[in-house]
């Protein structure tokens, strides 16, 4: 005669209760688990029906995250859009040192501005753009980072005429 299964798992809870409420040194009733469990009203019917929720199987989703971009970076595509900003921002603009950094923050914005309106998805964009004087002296730009070679590239422009040079670099960071 096989037992029904709320009157197995009903059977299996009693055997715990009493293994888990046997008293240690022998004072003490391995029943009055049992009686306190009973007195919280859980049923014969209640722990069955916790049964059927532990065999409902949880719903399983597919990954909604993406690790590589959508459209990949462009190398060409932004340094055609840096010359054209520089090109066009210091075309006609004298070397002034008052107004040189509010230049290079102007000339910043407004390439970052123009990337990001290319829509290069999950990228980090780092515009880094230097403007000095030409009067017969050498400059040296350096710059460190982390890069993963498989995603993250960089543009630049080196734009110069008579009075100052202006080198602009864009790092895009996946």
């Amino acid at each position: 005669m096989s037992k029904s299964s709320p009157q197995l798992k009903w059977d299996l809870l009693r055997r715990r209760v009493k293994l888990n409420t046997t008293p240690a040194h022998g004072v003490g009733n391995a029943h009055t688990g049992m009686r306190s469990i009973l007195k919280r009203g859980i049923s014969k019917t209640s722990i069955a029906g916790s049964e059927n929720r532990e065999q409902q199987e949880k719903p399983q989703y597919q990954n909604t995250y993406q690790l590589v971009p959508y459209k990949p970076f462009n190398v060409s595509q932004v340094k055609e859009a840096i010359q054209d900003i520089l090109e066009a921002l210091l075309r006609e603009q004298e070397y002034d040192v008052t107004r040189i950094s509010k230049m290079t923050k102007r000339i910043t914005e407004a390439v970052k501005t123009r990337v990001k309106s290319m829509r290069f998805t999950r990228y980090k964009i780092v515009v880094h753009t230097v403007i000095g004087s030409k009067m017969n002296q050498g400059i040296e730009i350096g710059s460190r980072g982390l890069w993963n070679q498989d995603t993250d590239s960089s543009a630049s422009y080196f734009y110069e005429n008579e009075k100052y040079c202006c080198s602009d670099c864009l790092r895009y960071l996946l």
